[in-house]
């Protein structure tokens, strides 16, 4: 009762609700960095998992979290891993068990860019071009293909906050480009495939972290 109005079970559908307050500030630098562990990384293997299971669970080898806060965080970090990105025991521990970076969004997107050091990421990515070509990221505007790699996660910030609180909503996994060069990404919980990156509208904060050297 009252799911429908609840701002937590909204963002886990993947339904755009209006910041809570306004974001201000300048996103940080992409940081330097020697990413080690995705110098073997594989976007086309993360991609071909997103295209295999984003219309199902893959629950022989994962847990499902639809029904105890989402399951996108949970698919995200599965794709990850199936590009070769690295089940350390901060992740993914040896005995099956995801920690809260692989199920949080928001202590995935720690892990990636702090503790695992994995690639340059971006908070916040503001979406000025409904159609989704291009993107804003500190008054500066780019192509979104050169933003948004294949086989790298995109994050989602519903409700506001501030830039730089690495605060998410929901994650995706960035599976390519459609046929205008928009990226498009897949995911679960209000489960998606194929859509363009930018389905959370204006009001949304988005982020990415580039798990490759550079764009494809």
């Amino acid at each position: 009762p009252g799911y429908l109005t609840n701002p937590y079970y909204l963002a886990y559908a993947g339904v755009p609700s209006k910041p809570g307050r306004v974001v201000t500030g300048q996103p940080p630098a992409y940081p330097a960095n020697d990413p080690a562990y995705v110098r073997g990384y594989d976007p086309a293997a993360a991609i071909a998992y997103a295209q295999q299971w984003a219309p199902g669970r893959n629950t022989d080898v994962y847990g499902d979290y639809s029904g105890v806060g989402g399951d996108c965080c949970n698919f995200a970090s599965q794709c990850l891993a199936a590009g070769g990105l690295p089940m350390d025991d901060t992740w993914h521990s040896a005995d099956g068990q995801g920690s809260l970076a692989w199920i949080s969004s928001t202590r995935l997107y720690r892990y990636l860019t702090r503790e695992a050091n994995c690639g340059k990421g971006v908070a916040v990515i503001r979406q000025r071009d409904a159609s989704g070509r291009t993107l804003t990221i500190g008054g500066r505007r780019y192509r979104a293909s050169d933003i948004l790699y294949p086989g790298s996660p995109v994050f989602y910030r519903w409700n506001g906050g501030f830039v730089g609180d690495d605060k998410w909503s929901h994650t995706a996994i960035c599976v390519g480009t459609l046929g205008d060069g928009t990226p498009a990404v897949s995911c679960h919980t209000g489960d998606k495939i194929n859509i363009k990156w930018n389905y959370g509208g204006a009001d949304c904060d988005y982020g990415t972290v580039q798990l490759t050297a550079e764009a494809p």
